[in-house]
């Protein structure tokens, strides 16, 4: 989970640097992404996704609402329309765990929050008149989707495999 946030975090600071051998950056940071307040709303959402990747083996769910809060207050100093799918990227991981490791219902759950967060997200900035970008947010929603998937095969495979060795 920590590997996935610090990773997520990264490419999008990268992106919004220009790198050497670049014109400009791949994407317009916002303005607030190198003022005080958007290293402190940075600072925030990595102390909640580092409790959170502590948090996951043993209270799953909250873990995840805790990744996704990280991945929203995240967001907000990059000034776009949408959660980029890097920063949702460890709690795509964390929806893959739930799957992988917990009862169906659990990972039912995980992924139904994971898409509810998504279109919360999107809902209130079309409250407050703000630009979305639901093309970018479809992409997100199809990878979580996706995660919660393969961590449903490998939990259902392992119970086949157990369900063999017993009988």
């Amino acid at each position: 989970m920590v590997l996935a946030w610090c990773g997520g975090t990264a490419f999008t600071f990268l992106m919004r640097m220009r790198l050497p051998g670049e014109w400009y950056p791949a994407a317009r940071p916002g303005a607030q992404f190198f003022r005080w307040e958007g290293l402190v709303s940075t600072a925030t959402a990595t102390a909640l996704a580092l409790a959170g990747g502590a948090l996951l083996r043993r209270r799953p769910l909250p873990a995840l609402v805790l990744l996704i809060a990280a991945s929203v207050l995240g967001t907000m100093p990059l000034g776009v329309a949408e959660i980029p799918l890097p920063q949702f990227l460890a709690a795509e991981v964390a929806v893959f765990f739930i799957a992988t490791g917990r009862p169906r219902a659990t990972g039912v759950v995980a992924v139904l929050v994971a898409l509810a967060a998504l279109g919360g997200y999107l809902g209130v900035r079309l409250l407050c008149g703000w630009p979305i970008s639901a093309s970018s947010e479809t992409a997100v929603a199809l990878t979580t989707v996706i995660a919660w998937l393969l961590g449903t095969s490998v939990r259902e495979s392992r119970e086949h495999v157990e369900a063999g060795a017993s009988a």
